[in-house]
């Protein structure tokens, strides 16, 4: 399949993922972000304490004046590096160029209306997961160890913001071959020249 910039007339709209604030599923990505980032903060650590000979995992002291402050900043940082990775993943893959703005004071990318195929848009979607957790694990034995706690934060964060990028991968992996998909920020489409077979119920005793 290519890039479409109309649906092709044999496709309908095969699932939709809405994860807005008025939506079901809003608080149980929230609920998901903030339970992967417990667990990344925590294997990080691990890892941390595996890899190097001057840091045993047993403590990362507390947060205290501006340290508190810098984990608030780095929150934003990672919000827009993670936003930054999505649109040149895009843009490079689409040769469209999307557009960043602010939603408040979180950074977002806004994609133009493009139906992409599911490998394109897996790859979009994973680009910040992978490269950043990748990247820093590479260089997790040359940390600072003074900045190793904030890297723990800005990491395992940007892990647990990849909670909504997560769902929508699963269910574009688990759509027909062939399926085409939209991204318009919180509504993720999912279109498919195959119709939707719910499973049957289950047989009762």
């Amino acid at each position: 399949m290519s890039i479409e910039t109309t649906l092709p007339k044999n496709f309908a709209l095969y699932k939709e993922l809405n994860y807005s604030r008025q939506s079901p599923a809003y608080f149980t990505i929230n609920l998901l972000t903030a339970l992967l980032f417990l667990l990344f903060f925590s294997l990080l650590s691990q890892v941390a304490a595996a890899m190097r000979t001057d840091f045993d995992g047993a403590s990362i002291g507390g947060l205290r004046g501006w340290a508190v402050l810098g984990v608030f900043l780095l929150a934003f940082v990672m919000i827009f590096v993670h936003e930054a990775l999505h649109l040149v993943s895009f843009w490079s893959l689409t040769g469209v160029k999307p557009t960043f703005s602010l939603t408040g004071l979180v950074p977002r990318t806004i994609v133009p209306n493009l139906y992409l195929p599911k490998g394109i848009y897996l790859l979009i979607k994973a680009t910040p997961l992978v490269l950043l957790t990748g990247v820093y694990l590479a260089v997790l034995p040359y940390f600072p160890l003074s900045w190793l706690m904030f890297s723990f934060f800005f990491f395992a964060g940007n892990i647990a913001y990849s909670a909504s990028d997560i769902w929508a991968m699963a269910e574009t992996i688990k759509a027909p071959r062939g399926t085409l998909v939209e991204d318009v920020g919180d509504f993720v489409r999912l279109f498919s020249d195959k119709p939707f077979i719910a499973r049957p119920p289950a047989k009762t005793k």
